[in-house]
């Protein structure tokens, strides 16, 4: 009888503790699974509100945008990115700006990143943080530009220079003193 009593105080401090997390009824995102599948829902009670751990069908996701399960073609969780912040970057990947990255915060405070297609039309504004209308905002995103470089005796050649553009040399003492040597770097 004695363990029934402390097994039953043990559970009531384990579901208050629980429910502490939610401050608010609504559906809100769980981080605690690797596919971005799983989200948590809070509902009001007569003197508390609970929270249930939930997870969306196969070949969905949930959504933060749409509070919902939604498809994995519009919006995808992308695990392969480690967000520093919450909020909406520049998908550097992209450079026509139909997507961007979303770093969601769930109610436990752990962040992970969304990959999200801007609906229609639409492109991400890197200074808005949003999508906007594709006729009002240029996307002018430069992907970056690969040369090669090798080291022949003292001199250096780089290839993979834009077509119309020259090769570049420099000698090995010019590199050196771009380097080390303050004066000469303007």
């Amino acid at each position: 009888m004695k363990f029934l009593g402390i097994a039953f105080i043990f559970l009531v401090i384990r579901q208050g503790a629980c429910d502490a997390v939610c401050t608010e009824p609504g559906r809100f995102p769980s981080n605690t699974r690797d596919d971005c599948r799983g989200y948590m829902m809070c509902l009001k009670g007569a003197t508390s509100i609970t929270h249930y751990n939930l997870v969306c069908p196969e070949n969905t996701i949930y959504s933060h945008i749409d509070n919902q399960c939604t498809n994995v073609t519009s919006y995808q969780c992308y695990t392969n990115y480690t967000c520093s912040g919450v909020g909406n970057i520049v998908n550097d990947l992209d450079e026509n700006c139909f997507t961007y990255i979303s770093c969601v915060q769930d109610l436990s405070k752990i962040v992970s990143a969304r990959l999200v297609r801007c609906p229609g039309h639409m492109v991400f504004s890197a200074t808005e943080s949003v999508c906007v209308n594709s006729i009002s905002y240029n996307c002018s995103r430069e992907t970056p530009k690969v040369f090669e470089v090798s080291v022949h005796d003292t001199d250096v050649q780089v290839t993979g220079v834009p077509s119309g553009s020259h090769s570049i040399r420099f000698s090995l003492f010019t590199i050196v003193m771009l380097l080390f040597a303050p004066q000469f770097r303007q």
